[in-house]
């Protein structure tokens, strides 16, 4: 059953799993005109909105699901938006298929499922699990879980799956294959679920409707497939394709770090999880000498003030007894 929208109409609905270059595609698509949808084009409303959805989709509230996903497709009308891509509404393809029955589907692909999972492990996944780690593990689940079991689940992925026993691994972007392999990652797993997926969209989608895209084939096909005659935007094909958000730098790389280093300190003791001290190490990432000496120095005053707050409290102690 075909659901008529008014309002803007979704032009491309995105199948593109995240880590498969969809925030470069995003980038690219707002060159030639488009307003996207996608993980770091969130508004609170939309946010908020998801959060119930997620709720609704796990506990099995068919009813309530329903309701949700016509207030999404109203609120991409709302907002603007004509087109897609990357996680959420990369689980929702068969409905707003439906939905939109004009639009096509993107689906941006890795070079290969092993590359695909390594990113994933190596950035997404890993912000998960970190978020699971002290001081985190007492917030509410939405906010430590940002990238949310639920994401895994779409894909049949459970948290064991990724890090066996549930282990943090501290993974970075120099992180090799075999290391990997040799940590708690069950990256054989992980390759799996993107081999699925990508099935699943061949099976799914009707093969009219779909085009596959990576990002090394630069702009021609995204203006072959969706740049109108009539536009008045020229196709940019000899403009670099935007590459951003990569394993090695970006948003997400900077919002690892940050996590990170606030699970570190916390381990050494939990006063230091301050965010003046995170952001002083930040500054001072790129130089090892004085990270250290920052960190040596905070120490040493936490030391000291716990040395003179026993005192005090010894002398309490005892000045009551006299």
């Amino acid at each position: 059953i075909m659901v008529n929208i008014s309002g803007t109409p979704l032009l491309i609905i995105g199948a593109a799993l995240p880590r498969s270059g969809t925030t470069s595609t995003r980038m690219a698509l707002e060159r030639l005109g488009y307003r996207v949808f996608h993980a770091t084009t969130f508004s609170p409303e939309m946010s908020q909105l998801w959060k119930e959805f997620v709720k609704a989709d796990t506990t099995k509230q068919e009813t309530q699901r329903k309701d949700l996903m016509d207030q999404f497709v109203h609120q991409l009308s709302e907002e603007g938006f004509n087109a897609t891509l990357d996680q959420p509404s990369c689980f929702v393809i068969e409905e707003l298929m439906n939905y939109y029955a004009d639009a096509k589907v993107l689906n941006t692909q890795r070079e290969s499922s092993r590359e695909w999972a390594v990113s994933m492990v190596s950035t997404a996944y890993s912000l998960d699990l970190s978020m699971w780690q002290p001081p985190f593990d007492h917030s509410p689940e939405e906010y430590r879980s940002p990238f949310g079991r639920w994401s895994k689940e779409q894909l049949g992925i459970a948290l064991e799956d990724v890090h066996r026993d549930g282990i943090w691994v501290d993974v970075s972007n120099d992180n090799s294959v075999e290391e990997l392999q040799l940590s708690s990652v069950n990256i054989e797993r992980v390759e799996r679920a993107y081999d699925d997926y990508q099935e699943w969209v061949l099976n799914t989608v009707p093969k009219e409707r779909l085009v596959q895209f990576r990002v090394t084939d630069g702009w021609e096909p995204l203006c072959n497939h969706f740049l109108p005659e009539s536009s008045l935007i020229s196709c940019p094909k000899d403009e670099p394709f935007p590459r951003e958000n990569s394993k090695e730098k970006g948003f997400l790389r900077e919002w690892i770090k940050t996590i990170q280093i606030r699970v570190r300190l916390y381990n050494i003791h939990p006063l230091l999880d301050q965010h003046w001290i995170v952001h002083l190490i930040e500054l001072m990432s790129g130089h090892v000498w004085f990270s250290l000496a920052a960190v040596s120095t905070i120490l040493v005053s936490l030391w000291l003030i716990t040395i003179t707050w026993a005192a005090a409290r010894e002398a309490k102690k005892k000045h009551k007894l006299e």
